[in-house]
């Protein structure tokens, strides 16, 4: 029992007093950086209906950037802006398919916000844990297409409105100019527009978001 909270003590010694070793986090530098996540995927699918087998092909893939600048209004304590863009594509065909039937459904997010970021340096392995806040704005897009036995339709939405941002990480410090970061980011927004459908028709929607993302990244810090 005396080792653990021997052990918890240092612990918590070792955060509160780090100090970085080099110029990175300290007041008056400024900050750059990008950092960023991407996905594909091919799925068959087998769907066993009373009056047979359906099935279909779902291709699917989708990334996301965020770029980031700030200054340092202190030790450790970052203020900034944040723009963020995502996209989303997913496309599924029946498998056989002799009249060329689809339905394709594509997402592009747009976020530009506040940032701020407190990190946590532990200087002795040039690491550093990071948590970080944005308040901002977000556009949604989406257009989907479906193409069922020459049948056409299609339906375009657009909506925007408040949008919010948090999370946390670690990074590394290579060297004193470039770190390479680890982030888990949670987005969540609520957004209210139109969706416009081939018919010349359209309909109000209201759309709330929340999403959770691991990125990877890397960062440049310039002194003052």
């Amino acid at each position: 029992m005396k080792r653990i909270v021997l052990f918890s003590f240092l612990c918590v010694f070792v955060i509160v007093n780090a100090q970085p070793k080099n110029f990175s986090l300290k007041r008056g530098n400024w900050t750059g950086g990008i950092s960023g996540s991407f996905y594909w995927d091919n799925v068959d699918r087998n769907i066993k209906e009373v009056n047979g087998d359906v099935k279909s092909n779902v291709l699917e893939n989708g990334s996301q950037l965020n770029f980031k600048s700030g200054y340092f209004a202190s030790d450790n304590f970052l203020l900034g802006l944040l723009y963020s863009q995502s996209i989303n594509e997913i496309e599924v065909k029946p498998d056989p398919n002799p009249f060329g039937d689809f339905n394709k459904d594509r997402k592009n997010l747009w976020y530009a916000g506040l940032w701020t970021r407190y990190y946590l340096p532990i200087s002795s392995i040039n690491f550093a844990f990071f948590g970080e806040v944005s308040l901002g704005y977000l556009f949604y897009e989406e257009q989907n297409q479906k193409l069922t036995t020459n049948l056409y339709s299609r339906s375009f939405t657009r909506a925007d409105g408040f949008a919010y941002l948090f999370g946390g990480g670690v990074s590394y410090f290579l060297t004193e100019e470039i770190s390479f970061e680890l982030a888990l980011n949670l987005q969540g927004s609520k957004t209210s527009g139109n969706v416009e459908y081939n018919s010349s028709q359209s309909d109000e929607i209201d759309i709330s978001l929340f999403n959770t993302k691991l990125l990877l990244g890397i960062q440049i810090y310039l002194p003052n």
